[in-house]
């Protein structure tokens, strides 16, 4: 018995120290960092300057659609492209820069402030000591973690600017925010020497908890939401996004629905463009000859006339089926009405009848009467 008791004692502090273990691991990972307030680093929104070129190409930059393509459902498709910064294959320090960058290039609200907005700090100083933070915990915890994902989302330019940053941060708030993810976004207007519809906003969020608790001071989630990444994940941004999209669309008066589908699954005969990387883009655009890019221009002639093609034969088809509907409504008022014969009685007493006086045929009525 006093062996019994001593093995369940010793059970007991065994049991105690795993507690206090779990503990101390779950601190560690769920920690709180603080950071001493420092004077402001002076980041500063500086829009991109239009680059003149002396390329005798230069007319030729980058390949363009005259209008947005829609299906034959009306509906439009939604551009989401997306990468993620590992800490393999990036250098440390990536959380910091990617936000800068998105924060310096921001469009500007008629206030002059940057459109920037975030959930892991009140300034882009604290914003930015945050998700560097954040990313020195990832890298400790994984020797190939995500610590940092990148998307950049097309918006539909006939949207205020206010509208269009709603827009990723309802999407964002939605499939980030509600689940402590941190998240910031940042609304870009048009280059100077790009499309003047192409207004885009650049998101980045990790999949790691954290939440501010106060100034320059944040709680560091324990563990990865992996459930909320993947290929399934990616199609639920995709998804939540059109949702969204069609949402703002209906608010602002356009009532345009739009879909994560891509072109292939709608029936278009779209040729998907080939993706030019930030250096190669900003040669086409200073007007140097980039192979992808004119491959991409040769694509788009190509999907031009493939759709005018398609558009052509549905037209074709219409007129042959309104075709079909007036030529049977046309044979059915023109058939001949098939008149039922006459009896021979019926007959013969037409003849008589034709055939009495009128006095005779009044004695007759009268006579029946």
């Amino acid at each position: 018995e006093a062996g019994d008791r001593e093995t369940a004692r010793a059970i007991r502090r065994l049991r105690k120290q795993e507690r206090e273990t779990d503990r101390s691991i779950a601190r560690f990972f769920r920690r709180r960092i603080r950071t001493k307030m420092r004077p402001a680093t002076q980041i500063m929104q500086k829009p991109p300057k239009a680059k003149r070129s002396i390329w005798p190409s230069s007319s030729r930059g980058l390949p363009k659609y005259d209008g947005p393509i829609r299906d034959k459902f009306n509906r439009r498709g939604v551009f989401f492209r997306s990468r993620y910064y590992s800490s393999r294959t990036a250098k440390p320090g990536v959380s910091k820069r990617v936000a800068i960058y998105i924060y310096t290039a921001s469009a500007l609200d008629e206030h002059g402030d940057p459109m920037f907005r975030t959930n892991v700090g009140l300034t882009i100083d604290e914003a930015v000591c945050g998700l560097d933070h954040h990313e020195q915990v990832n890298r400790s915890a994984q020797k190939n973690a995500k610590v940092l994902n990148h998307a950049v989302l097309a918006m539909d330019h006939r949207w205020t600017s206010e509208q269009m940053l709603d827009v990723g941060e309802r999407w964002a708030e939605e499939r980030f925010g509600q689940y402590g993810l941190p998240y910031a976004i940042s609304l870009h207007e048009p280059p100077p020497d790009g499309d003047e519809r192409n207004w885009h906003l650049h998101v980045i969020w990790s999949w790691r908890p954290l939440e501010r608790v106060g100034d320059h001071e944040w709680l560091v989630g324990e563990s990865l939401r992996t459930e909320l990444d993947g290929a399934q994940g990616m199609r639920m941004l995709r998804e939540r996004l059109a949702v969204v999209m069609t949402e703002m669309s209906f608010e602002a008066g356009d009532a345009d629905v739009y879909t994560a589908l891509s072109y292939a699954a709608r029936g278009l005969p779209v040729i998907p463009q080939v993706h030019l990387d930030e250096g190669r883009t900003r040669q086409a655009r200073e007007g140097k000859v980039v192979e992808a890019n004119e491959e991409n221009h040769d694509r788009v002639v190509r999907s031009i006339a493939a759709l005018a093609a398609d558009e052509l034969r549905a037209e074709e088809e219409r007129l042959a089926r309104m075709q079909d509907i007036a030529k049977r409504i046309a044979e059915r008022f023109t058939k001949k009405i098939a008149v039922p014969p006459i009896p021979a009685l019926a007959l013969v007493s037409a003849k008589k009848t034709a055939s009495m006086s009128a006095l005779e045929l009044g004695r007759l009525i009268l006579a029946k009467s």
